[in-house]
């Protein structure tokens, strides 16, 4: 893969314009319209002030190769963004998510592909570019979207060095607070002794229980260091509610909440596979095959086609054509197969 950089200004300009038309058709898709995409000059970033016309509300389409990404930014201002966009629900941030993958298939080379994309809506596109720490010398492309009735003057730049923090500084912060915070925080051996003499004697039975052999041998006598290490590992008990009762933990609703080891599983990758028809032949058939043998599926061109993650198939969608890429269209998602089990009384 290529590394993104000012110097492919050129190519660039050559994929915005030979995808124009079907740029324009993945954005009525996401944003439900009609729209056509006019490819600008292209210039340097730093000669293009970004001044507070560009300090406002708009979408952000991430794309990124390697460590670093290109940015596409639409204003809110110009009416082309439909309101949901600040909010989505499932179904428009995977609009959002499948607009991000395909701009980054058209508005980019061949070589550049991203491998990773994400499209969201910012309070500050001018904000947002600066938190993306564009590279010197980083260059930019003018790009008009009609539609509508309405007009928007867009911009693609790149390269921008810190994708992670163009879309919301939070997340990244969050996510390194989660890093560098201990497993769990251990308690000052006052803390510990001040919990000991409280009146709360339901507590202080829990805590004698869960403490270490060595911790409760030495009560009355005076704490070594080893007595006094024992003790500050006993993890602190559970909140309690008012009337007693273990306080509900909040469930994570994003995936930077997530446990680090959670996040991890989600960076190993599977196989992906569109399976177009498949049937069974007798090996002799197979041995007579040669160049140009037919081979006549029962499956019809317009049927859907199964979208498999390893041996699982989770969701159905049709064939469409991404640029000179074939491309699938989620149309459902599939539900896992439900397995029941016979209830025997024990014997």
């Amino acid at each position: 893969m290529s590394e993104l950089t000012p110097k492919q200004i050129e190519a660039i300009v050559a994929a915005c314009q030979a995808n124009a038309a079907e740029a324009s058709a993945a954005l009525g898709r996401a944003i439900d319209g009609t729209f056509t995409l006019s490819v600008g000059q292209p210039l340097a970033l730093e000669a293009m002030p970004l001044g507070e016309s560009w300090a406002a509300p708009g979408l952000a389409v991430v794309m990124v190769v390697g460590n670093q990404a290109a940015l596409f930014v639409v204003p809110v201002a110009s009416g082309i963004v439909p309101s949901w966009c600040a909010a989505p629900d499932p179904t428009g941030t995977s609009k959002l998510t499948t607009l991000a993958q395909e701009l980054g298939m058209l508005l980019l080379p061949e070589d550049l592909m991203p491998d990773d994309f994400k499209a969201a809506q910012i309070k500050n596109l001018a904000g947002g570019i600066q938190r993306g720490r564009p590279a010197e010398g980083a260059a930019a492309i003018p790009i008009t979207v009609t539609g509508e009735g309405k007009s928007a003057d867009c911009l693609l730049l790149w390269p921008l060095t810190a994708p992670a923090l163009i879309v919301g500084a939070a997340p990244a912060a969050s996510e390194a607070a989660l890093a560098a915070a201990p497993a769990t925080e251990p308690t000052p051996p006052e803390a510990s002794d001040a919990a000991s003499a409280a009146p709360d004697h339901g507590a202080t039975a829990a805590a004698s229980a869960s403490a270490p052999p060595r911790a409760a041998a030495s009560a009355g006598k005076g704490t070594s260091h080893e007595d006094a290490v024992a003790r500050r590992e006993v993890p602190p008990a559970a909140p309690q509610s008012p009337v007693g009762k273990p306080a509900q933990q909040r469930r994570p609703t994003r995936i930077e909440e997530l446990p680090a080891y959670t996040r991890s599983l989600l960076k190993i990758s599977v196989p992906v596979i569109v399976t177009l028809a498949e049937k069974r032949q007798p090996l002799k058939r197979i041995i007579e095959l040669g160049p140009g043998a037919i081979i006549q599926f029962d499956k019809s061109c317009d049927e859907t086609l199964d979208l498999q993650v390893g041996d699982h198939r989770v969701a159905v969608g049709e064939a469409v054509k991404v640029g000179d890429k074939f491309g699938l269209r989620i149309t459902s998602m599939a539900m896992p197969e439900e397995r029941f089990e016979p209830l025997r009384p024990a014997q």
